[in-house]
């Protein structure tokens, strides 16, 4: 039988590895390196945003929603 102790242990690991998950994706989502500065990760996001946005001809609302997010993630705002 597994104790307690490890069982919260493995949790506290699950719960940091998917948030470690979770930023990746986002930071690849605005294609910037994890070093990003915030005055980059605002160049990345409007950049993307012109070619993503639903009005746009190449634009993509799930992709743009998916981008909002990660700005939201990664700004200081």
């Amino acid at each position: 039988e597994v104790s307690s102790e490890a069982k919260e242990a493995f949790e506290n690991w699950f719960k940091e590895s998917k948030k470690k998950v979770e930023l990746g994706k986002t930071i690849q989502n605005l294609e910037l390196e994890k070093t990003a500065t915030q005055e980059e990760i605002k160049k990345s996001y409007r950049r993307l945003s012109k070619v993503l946005h639903p009005d746009k001809e190449t634009g993509d609302a799930e992709k743009f929603k998916e981008l909002n997010e990660a700005y939201q993630t990664l700004s200081d705002k």
